[in-house]
């Protein structure tokens, strides 16, 4: 007897990089070692080791992040991962993701893929160092209604239950489609 694949979630990249316009502050701030700046119609960033000078556009890309029930039910969700050479999960199957309370925010769910990538609520990349963001639809900036969406995934698989394993598909490259 074969084991089910389902639920399971498929990460498919669309290849289609985006330059972020919007964000949630109009005020520069730190984060993870590095310099968020309002700059006329987009945010920038350099790392405070290396200073102004080395600034950059948040750029991310898109991808659908697909619930898959059974082989004839399926939901998706549009997703954002951070560009700008950040770390990202390569193509194949992540059979041991499992749901966890996020860091420093024991009321936040996420699912954990593997080494520093998690799949967790955010609405723009600025706020993504390799991880995954679902959202119920896009904007200029990323994506919109991201807490509701990985709410409704994780209720899709089951509901929430930290330790629960999560099986986790990726196609595509972060700058390639998937199929």
């Amino acid at each position: 007897m074969t084991k089910s694949v389902y639920p399971r979630l498929l990460l498919i990249r669309t290849g289609e990089e985006f330059e972020q316009t919007r964000t949630k502050t109009n005020s520069s701030y730190k984060r993870s070692g590095f310099k968020y700046v309002r700059v006329d119609d987009h945010i920038e960033y350099y790392s405070i080791k290396q200073g102004v000078g080395t600034s950059a556009p948040v750029k991310g890309y898109r991808s659908i992040l697909r619930l898959e029930a059974d082989e004839s039910n399926a939901v998706e969700y549009d997703a954002i991962e951070r560009a700008n050479g950040f770390t990202h999960l390569a193509e194949g199957t992540y059979a041991k993701a499992y749901m966890q309370p996020r860091a420093h925010h024991s009321n936040n769910q996420e699912i954990y893929v593997t080494g520093n990538i998690f799949i967790h609520a955010a609405e723009y990349p600025e706020f993504l160092d390799g991880c995954i963001a679902p959202g119920k639809s896009t904007d200029e900036g990323g994506v919109q209604q991201s807490k509701e969406a990985l709410k409704e995934i994780i209720d899709g698989l089951g509901g929430w239950k930290a330790g629960r394993f999560v099986r986790l598909e990726v196609r595509g490259a972060k700058n390639r489609p998937g199929r």
